[in-house]
């Protein structure tokens, strides 16, 4: 197995959307997570997670965390972190 095959060396990215506008307090205590806040009609509508994941346990205790925190979870879904751009092959 060489480095580039580990999945470690090559994180995944999830998306994950939380009910309500968690603000920045919440991103230190998530390990600093990159995080927006998605605003729809001019409320907050949720909370959107951009979190790059080493493993399926890393995951799994991303989501513990958010449990812990009584934070209804919306959606989960894997995105490309390197989406193609017109032109790329």
């Amino acid at each position: 197995m060489t480095h580039q095959d580990r999945p470690e060396a090559n994180p995944q990215v999830f998306e994950i959307v939380v009910d309500g506008d968690l603000g920045a307090r919440w991103s230190k205590w998530l390990n600093g997570l990159a995080h927006t806040a998605e605003v729809q009609d001019s409320s907050p509508a949720g909370t959107i997670l951009t979190v790059p994941v080493r493993d399926q346990a890393a995951l799994r205790g991303l989501l513990n965390q958010l449990w812990d925190l009584n934070l209804t979870l919306i959606s989960v879904r894997r995105i490309d972190p390197h989406p193609k751009q017109e032109g790329d092959r």
